[in-house]
């Protein structure tokens, strides 16, 4: 049974909208309303339908049907009057809503406005959390400036390279640890590890050496054990490298045994040679900077 050929003012009610047009525009698919309702003495007005506007369906309610559109047209404000919701303004007064009206004949393929993808309390709730966001990245900056400035500070009260330490030890003795001997005993603290025969040693600057490679591993034990003057005054062997060069004092044997066994542990297949090799380079390297 085909839709009568009558006119209905349809609300748009999630829109806000109305619009006059046929009832033609009522999709029946799957609704319990049949077409032999939809006449003007029987249609309940809060019986909500899907209505055809423009391209898309839309949920609406139809508050008045004529077989004649402009009798429709000439009377929305009293259609209105009993049928739209008012909305508070303060003080027990009331005002009606603003309501876009539009027809089938004037703009055919107009349909109901679309609602916002933000609300308005949530475009606040992104504001305020951008500006907090804000606020904390100009505080890490500062953070970051302090941190700057307080390097730069500990630079300048380091004492200079070229400068030996007023309280340095022999050159013969390590100087964050001295070796054990034997028949010696001590606790280490928690911090302390044993490398090689009794060599202890801090453990935090032992991570903190190079583990890339066994070379770079010895060289930088080397570091933890002697300062850089100290090597530059000792050779690997103790013996005569040229004429015009004085002879040096050898490192520690149980000393250059504790850093070989150590990298051996970390790289078994590392070769003696190459470390002894490694070794010897790191002297000569801190004897040139100090003959400068």
């Amino acid at each position: 049974m085909a839709v009568s050929a009558e006119y209905g003012l349809f609300s748009f009610f999630e829109e806000n909208t109305l619009g006059v047009g046929p009832l033609s525009l009522v999709s029946l698919r799957g609704s319990q309303v049949r077409p032999n309702t939809l006449t003007k003495n029987i249609w309940d007005k809060e019986t909500e339908v899907l209505v055809r506007w423009g391209k898309d369906l839309y949920p609406a309610k139809i508050l008045d049907i004529s077989d004649n559109e402009q009798s429709v047209l000439k009377r929305p404000e009293e259609l209105l009057k009993d049928t739209l919701e008012d909305e508070e303004c303060g003080r027990g007064r009331r005002r009606k809503k603003t309501i876009n009206f539009s027809s089938s004949e004037e703009e055919e393929e107009q349909a109901p406005p679309r609602k916002k993808g933000i609300s308005c309390s949530n475009c606040k709730q992104l504001t305020d959390r951008l500006l907090a966001m804000e606020r904390d990245n100009q505080r890490l900056i500062r953070q970051l400036d302090a941190i700057h400035d307080l390097k730069h500070m500990l630079k300048a009260c380091a004492p200079p390279a070229s400068q030996p330490l007023q309280s340095a030890p022999p050159a013969s003795q390590p100087l964050q640890s001295a070796p054990l001997t034997a028949g010696q005993t001590q606790d280490p603290s928690s911090d302390d590890m044993v490398i090689g025969e009794g060599i202890v040693v801090s453990r935090t600057k032992v991570m903190r050496c190079n583990h890339s490679s066994p070379s770079k591993l010895a060289c930088d034990l080397l570091s933890v054990l002697y300062t850089r003057r100290e090597l530059a005054t000792m050779s690997l062997t103790g013996q005569k490298g040229s004429a015009k060069e004085a002879v040096k004092p050898p490192l520690p044997p149980n000393v250059l045994n504790a850093i070989f066994e150590y990298a051996l542990q970390k790289f078994p297949g590392a070769d003696v040679a190459t470390l002894r090799g490694a070794v010897r380079n790191k002297l000569n390297n801190e004897s040139k900077v100090f003959k400068k």
